[in-house]
């Protein structure tokens, strides 16, 4: 059946919704983004003015710069597990903000192609309670999103390896990091805005390509939330703007609109300038959109007209330390939690993958923490094999969209290639000189497989030598070398007409050389002469053997080649056909 799934991705800081059509017969293509003022991310704010009407996203943001006399809710998520002021609260803003996200769907819907028939999946973090999953369900269909026979919830972890994977899926089998039905153990770090959850799970794919998740755990405990996310970075940029303002104050004081202004905007200065810039070793200037008010305070006397140095890498680290610090240690924490709690898991080392999402990820020191680098004055966890492989490191260009874009993928199996379940390799030898077993298609190697392989042997003679060269080339396909099938080509190469070329080049066309020859022999005795002649005469040949072997997804071996002396225009053929 004809139908269409919308995911709801509710962040801290972001809301991405996502929207895939599934049509009958038809292989499913890409999903499409419900967009906000021509943007994929809404940002989870809404502004309630003093009338009580509310603008959500960046009309709240809006409503903030220029004045507008209200109340703005930010990361109002994370009252859904405070207490029972809190989460009432909490549970009137969640259920306005899902009416609108509803709202801004319908207006899309006609040009997103959506089919009558509709699913929709919710996500929430791994470790909350059943209570506040089935609010946010509850949200969903209440705002207009459907019931309870097609609104569903979704892990944020679970969902977010749907995207990786399936956007990753061909280079993860390149690397023989995924193979259907092998357990690989899974990282998923999801960074926002008011904590860093953690989750640590094996998954696999199985014989219908579709994934299978065993054994997750997630870290920290429902009842032990560490608010170690980007509103933490905000806090310590904000407080060091604030103290920026206060040195050149002229009474030690920082005038309360400045320190409005820098607690409201520094979250989109980071986002916009900060990382971007630190990243290629940059120096960050003074919020752009707040330098005026400060120019009018300095050009009427309140504040010291001393300019703003600038906040360089190695300072921001040293600044936000104290928050990498608690992620490492939330890090460490949930690797030890996963060695008690996992089967057959001895710690970092043992992590195949590690999966970013949430919008804090998108900061270079997460990247240089994870693959050991020098960050912050961290020490390492060592994750060995991300270490030795960067791609098992795995963040989108927009990894705030990882959760929304897996929830999509929900119905649709992931494109898993077959793969090799033997080895093949390569020896020749060349007129009794024989060459090393060459690799040519490994175990586990993607299907299907087109290699081209040359091997050239140079072999010594004579202008006069007239006899073939023989040349064999065996072919092994197996588990081992030792115990592989060996399948032979045995062939004679002629040898080319080099003889009357070598006359006539030399009698004719290069009197030069005839005059060498000469005086060679003058130049000797009778007996050197003699003895060094046959020189004159060595020849090398270069034995050239092609080889065209092509392995199809049913692990169907052919091999084309073709055996040939260079200068000789005459080629041998040869075929092998394996399985």
């Amino acid at each position: 059946m004809n139908h269409t799934i919308v995911g709801i991705d509710f962040g801290t800081s972001t809301t991405v919704v996502k929207v895939k059509n599934y049509s009958e017969g038809r292989s499913p293509q890409g999903c499409q983004s419900l967009t906000f003022n021509g943007k994929s991310c809404l940002p989870t704010l809404i502004f309630e003015d003093n009338s009580g009407k509310l603008y959500f996203g960046d009309e709240a943001e809006a409503k903030v710069l220029e004045g507008a006399q209200g109340v703005l809710h930010q990361n109002f998520k994370m009252g859904l597990i405070g207490n029972s002021e809190q989460q009432a609260g909490a549970k009137r803003l969640v259920r306005e903000f899902f009416k609108h996200l509803y709202s801004e769907f319908i207006i899309s819907r006609q040009g997103l192609g959506v089919y009558p028939h509709l699913k929709t999946y919710v996500s929430y973090p791994a470790k909350w309670t059943s209570e506040t999953r089935s609010l946010m369900k509850q949200c969903a269909m209440e705002a207009g999103f459907g019931n309870e026979n097609n609104v569903f919830g979704e892990n944020e972890p679970t969902a977010a390896i749907f995207a990786a994977i399936a956007a990753n899926m061909e280079n993860l089998q390149r690397e023989h990091i995924i193979i259907r039905n092998r357990p690989v153990n899974v990282m998923m770090l999801d960074m926002g805005a008011g904590t860093s959850d953690i989750a640590i799970f094996k998954f696999k794919i199985d014989d219908n390509n579709k994934p299978v998740i065993n054994e997750l755990i997630t870290y920290p405990a429902i009842d032990n939330v560490y608010f170690c996310g980007g509103s933490e970075v905000d806090r310590l940029l904000a407080d060091y703007l604030i103290e920026y303002v206060r040195n050149i104050s002229n009474n030690n004081q920082v005038p309360s609109g400045i320190k409005e202004m820098i607690n409201g905007r520094v979250k989109f200065w980071k986002e916009r300038s900060v990382s971007s810039v630190l990243k290629n070793n940059g120096r960050v200037n003074f919020p752009g959109d707040l330098e005026p008010a400060l120019n009018f305070m300095k050009q009427n006397g309140i504040l010291k007209d001393m300019p703003f140095e600038g906040i360089g890498r190695r300072q921001f680290e040293l600044l936000t330390q104290p928050h990498w610090q608690q992620l490492r240690s939330l890090i460490a924490d949930s690797i030890n939690e996963a060695k008690n709690r996992l089967h057959d898991f001895n710690g970092a080392g043992d992590i195949d993958l590690v999966v970013l999402s949430g919008g804090h990820s998108l900061w270079y020191g997460v990247t240089e923490f994870i693959l050991g680098n020098n960050f912050a004055g961290l020490d390492p966890l060592h994750f060995s094999k991300i270490e030795q492989q960067p791609q098992r490191l795995l963040r989108e260009t927009h990894p705030q969209e990882t959760v929304a874009t897996g929830l999509v993928y929900k119905d649709m199996p992931f494109d898993v290639k077959y793969t090799m379940g033997s080895s093949l390799w390569v020896r020749y030898t060349v007129e009794g000189k024989q060459s090393p077993i060459i690799p040519i298609a490994k175990h586990n190697d993607v299907l299907p497989i087109s290699q081209h392989a040359n091997f050239n042997e140079v072999v010594a003679g004579t202008l006069f030598r007239t006899d073939s060269i023989p040349v064999k080339c065996e072919f092994l396909f197996g588990s081992s070398t030792a115990t592989a099938k060996t399948y032979t080509i045995m062939k004679k190469v002629p040898m080319p007409d080099v003889v009357l070329n070598y006359i006539i080049g030399v009698l004719l066309g290069s009197p030069i050389a005839v005059g060498k020859f000469i005086y060679d022999w003058v130049q000797y005795n009778w007996d050197i002469a003699v003895a060094k002649t046959p020189e004159l005469f060595q020849e090398n040949y270069k034995v050239i053997i092609t080889s065209d072997v092509n392995i199809s997804e049913e692990e169907a071996v052919n091999i084309n080649g073709e055996l040939k002396i260079g200068g000789n225009s005459a080629h041998i053929p040869f075929t092998i056909k394996i399985g």
